[in-house]
């Protein structure tokens, strides 16, 4: 067997393990057939991305963040008693994960089903009394049963531990309005106006109408004229753009664009050289018309690599490469 015979089996064989194993990395990060149906829910209706979610649960029974999943998959479908199930299996099948509890407390807050909202939200903060979405929930139930400084406590003891102003701040605000609180109330939507939290500008501008209005017309507290200077003056620093931003931007895009073209350019011409190399030998005297089939197939597979390998172990520019008709036949 010759060597060049060699070199095409050695490509063909390395080009289908890779292909062969990219298929398995591929298959295997999408969980098998599960993975498949978590993909076609995606790109289904709420009926159809049920039926998905609930044969990939049955492939995949004891993993808890399928049955996650498909909760989500049945509440967005409005399948609000069985999204409750899903969840309750995966808080059975991890005990100690608070995930599935905070989503039965969400969907019963939503049907204002209290009482079990409660117990959910009393599980979730046994396990981790850190939690700072259980806090909130914590408070929308206390908020909802008209408790509103427990209900302020409770968004403030989520704050500290981190949680996200937008989400917190306006129902913060509210509580402590109900409170009584209107100072509180004031600080704490300035805080989520702060986190660009639409509501509590909207909030804060009422408040500040209002105010306004009870003092005849004139002018808020000196506090409210500096907390709105300020934010007008972060506002024009976000929106205003630098030369140096407008350089960087078009640098970036340039070297984008040159590696664009260049991997097209690197592409075409590795087809046009592969073409040459092909052309040349095609014409070129070998021992046997088998060599000279290798090499085109070889020359096919792998483009400018090949050409290079082509030009430096068989192309001689003084060995002229056409072949008789005699050795054609």
């Amino acid at each position: 067997m010759s060597w060049a015979w060699r070199l095409t089996l050695v490509t063909l064989v390395a080009a289908l393990a890779s292909i062969v194993l990219l298929g398995y990395v591929v298959w295997a990060a999408i969980g098998g057939q599960a993975g498949w149906e978590i993909i076609q829910a995606e790109f289904s209706t709420d009926e159809e991305a049920v039926e998905h979610a609930r044969r990939a649960t049955e492939l995949r029974g004891d993993d808890p963040a399928m049955h996650l999943w498909l909760g989500a998959t049945l509440a967005g479908a409005g399948e609000t008693e069985e999204a409750i199930g899903a969840y309750r299996q995966a808080a059975r099948l991890d005990p100690q994960a608070v995930e599935p509890h905070l989503r039965m407390a969400r969907l019963h807050l939503r049907e204002e089903e209290l009482a079990p909202a409660e117990e959910a939200i009393e599980r979730a903060l046994e396990i981790d009394s850190e939690s700072a979405s259980a806090h909130v929930l914590h408070g929308r139930l206390l908020a909802e049963r008209d408790e509103p400084e427990a209900a302020a406590e409770a968004y403030r003891r989520a704050l500290k531990l981190g949680g996200d102003q937008q989400e917190i701040c306006y129902p913060l605000g509210r509580a402590l309005e109900d409170a009584g609180d209107r100072e509180g109330a004031i600080r704490a939507y300035r805080r989520g106006a702060d986190s660009c939290d639409s509501r509590c500008r909207e909030r804060l501008a009422e408040l500040q109408h209002e105010r306004e209005a009870s003092a005849g017309g004139e002018a808020g507290t000196r506090e409210d004229e500096e907390w709105t200077e300020e934010r007008e003056w972060e506002d024009d620093e976000v929106e205003t753009i630098g030369p140096g931003f407008g350089v960087a931007m078009v640098g970036f895009w340039l070297l984008y664009m040159i590696f664009i073209f260049g991997v097209m350019a690197l592409t075409w011409g590795g087809w046009v050289v592969a073409g040459l190399a092909i052309y040349d030998c095609a014409q070129r005297a070998f021992d046997g018309p088998r060599t000279r089939a290798l090499w085109c197939v070889l020359l096919f597979i792998v483009h400018w690599i090949g050409a290079i390998i082509y030009y430096f172990a068989i192309y001689r520019p003084d060995d002229p490469p056409h072949i008789g008709r005699e050795q054609t036949a």
